[in-house]
């Protein structure tokens, strides 16, 4: 996801989910993304 996204957050473990859960904040999309090609 790194690629995709210039900013990667993994949250603390989600225990209340069946089974336990990370949950991925993704911000800003990569130029490659905006632009449709490569960085």
């Amino acid at each position: 996801m790194r690629w995709r996204f210039d900013e990667v957050v993994i949250s603390r473990t989600v225990w209340a989910n069946l089974p336990p859960a990370l949950v991925y904040y993704c911000r800003r999309p990569a130029e490659a993304d905006v632009h449709g090609a490569m960085r």
